[in-house]
């Protein structure tokens, strides 16, 4: 079975390989950042935000949620 994109499952699987993948940890080395995606009209009639920390390349945190679409997140700014 495929890994839906966005899917708790697949945020798992992102930070898995960015904790294990030699050849991404050496590509990604030094990125260090605070992001969030909001993904919208995902299947299930639901919009998707996943917070992400980044410590060095690594995955430090990956925060999912979701809301019955269309949620408040489509008007999210960009924080300074």
């Amino acid at each position: 079975m495929a890994v839906k994109y966005m899917s708790q499952q697949w945020v798992d699987a992102v930070k898995e390989k960015s904790q294990s993948d030699a050849d991404y940890l050496k590509k990604a080395k030094g990125l260090t950042e605070k992001t969030r995606s909001v993904t919208t009209d995902c299947p299930g009639g639901v919009d998707v935000i996943v917070v992400w920390e980044w410590n060095d390349g690594k995955v430090a945190k990956a925060i999912r949620e979701e809301k019955p679409a269309p949620s408040d997140w489509r008007g999210l700014k960009n924080e300074p």
